[in-house]
């Protein structure tokens, strides 16, 4: 009698695997954990190069949408996660689009606040799915990825100095915080003693050529900020070496110092004038920055609780927003905004919505600080704990969280890194009884999912 065909346990095993884990093969292989990173660092090469290239118009945005669900796709169990543990961030992207509910434009508030909660879900992958070293040279190498483009396409535009390289960002103030950019993470990649000795190398001409550039570009608001990221990072690397008692006697001799400030504030506020006006070479008003903050103080008076809905302010047909762009010489108040982000969340959003969104930044970015000031912290967290930091001071004269920017995605990436950062150490220690969780999964590894199991090459 003829026996029954029986299956060969190799061609089972190879279907079970592939059904199990369909991303992890190509052409009948699984992706190194080395390819994957290097396909990680591609993606997010292209996602922080984006926010450069408005010079593309519509394609820009596309090529930030389709880096993002690369950053997810290589990764999916890790973004999913990430995307999870840092919730209260996502409230930043459906505050917007909710605000479409009592906005004088719903539409344009829908549209938008959608594209910024697209902007903040890339920023979480992007923190959940790279360790901070590789997002650094991911953000330095895009950074001179432009430049380089500047510097070939010559374009120039005016300033109060002269002429000026402007190249495709569009104006000085771009190019000066594209030379910022270079200038940060080329330096900390040039210090870091876990970088490859090529990238450090690279690292130093880099540096040096972006200085140069930023010199020349009279964009004085770069250069304050990368003085004060260089002193961020020396603070942060002068408390990490100090014990947590020592840490908090600083911080409270610190704030004993700066307390009498408050009664010579007449005093300093003559001293800024005069810095403003004759080191700085701008009128008082901060280049016409005193007028649209008066103008946002009035807006918000009159609606001071839920606001005018995301972005309406400047793309509505209302009163206000064609006074606004008359005013400044424009026919579209897509790019402009009143150049002070806590403001433009009071108009926006209100007070309730602009105090929920500074409190969901200030908590995620105060967590990086904490993990950059312990014992023997790695330069990288101080990097973007420094820029985080200089981020948020600048977000005064500046708009630092919009859909499709830079700006935007590294500020929502960094407070991210404070969230995660926060959750592993909550895993760490075993929910009320203290115990440290165990190391091995509790459920058999025969129904574990493939990518949690060692890897193993199928059977041909």
């Amino acid at each position: 009698m003829a026996r029954p065909a029986v299956r060969p346990a190799s061609s089972e095993a190879s279907a079970s695997t592939r059904r199990l884990s369909p991303p992890a093969y190509r052409g009948g292989r699984r992706l190194t954990e080395a390819q994957r990173e290097l396909l990680l660092q591609i993606a997010a090469f292209f996602l922080l190069a984006s926010g450069w290239m408005g010079v593309l118009g519509p394609l820009a945005p596309l090529l930030f949408m389709a880096a993002a669900a690369g950053l997810f796709a290589l990764a999916p169990e890790r973004a999913a996660a990430s995307l999870l543990r840092c919730w209260p961030l996502l409230v930043i992207g459906l505050l917007a689009c909710l605000s479409a509910l009592w906005s004088t434009a719903p539409g344009v508030s829908l549209r938008y606040g959608a594209q910024l909660a697209i902007t903040v879900g890339a920023g979480i992958v992007l923190a959940g799915v790279l360790a901070p070293l590789p997002t650094i040279r991911a953000l330095f190498l895009s950074g001179l990825f432009i430049l380089i483009l500047c510097l070939l396409s010559g374009r120039q535009g005016q300033s109060q100095g002269g002429p000026v390289l402007i190249g495709i960002v569009g104006s000085k103030n771009a190019m000066g915080a594209l030379c910022s950019q270079i200038i940060c993470s080329g330096g900390v990649l040039a210090a870091c003693g876990a970088e490859s000795r090529l990238v450090r190398l690279a690292a130093v001409p880099a540096v040096l050529l972006a200085a140069y550039v930023l010199m020349g570009s009279f964009a004085t608001g770069a250069v304050l900020v990368t003085l004060m990221f260089a002193g961020l990072v020396c603070a942060f690397c002068v408390a990490s070496r100090l014990p947590p008692t020592t840490q908090f006697a600083f911080v409270l001799l610190l704030l004993a110092l700066l307390a009498p400030l408050w009664m010579v504030r007449e005093d300093l506020a003559g001293y800024w004038e005069y810095f403003v006006v004759d080191v700085l070479g701008k009128d008082t008003g901060l280049t016409g920055r005193d007028y649209l903050w008066a103008h946002a103080d009035r807006m918000i008076a009159e609606r001071p609780l839920l606001g005018y809905g995301y972005r309406s302010t400047w793309l509505s047909d209302s009163a206000d927003t064609i006074g606004l762009l008359r005013w400044a010489g424009l026919t579209d108040g897509a790019g402009f905004n009143f150049h002070d982000s806590y403001r433009e969340w009071a108009v926006d959003f209100g007070l309730v919505g602009a105090v929920l969104v500074a409190i969901v930044l200030f908590r995620g970015l105060l967590a990086t600080v904490l993990q950059a000031i312990r014992r023997q912290a790695p330069l990288t967290v101080m990097f973007f704990a420094a820029l985080g930091v200089a981020t948020m001071i600048r977000a005064k004269v500046e708009l630092v969280l919009g859909p499709f920017t830079l700006g935007a995605v590294l500020i929502v990436a960094i407070a991210a890194m404070g969230y995660l950062a926060a959750a592993d150490a909550r895993r760490a220690v075993g929910p009320r009884t203290g115990r440290t969780p165990p190391l091995t999964p509790r459920i058999p590894a025969s129904r574990l999912p493939s990518d949690f199991t060692p890897e193993t090459r199928p059977p041909a």
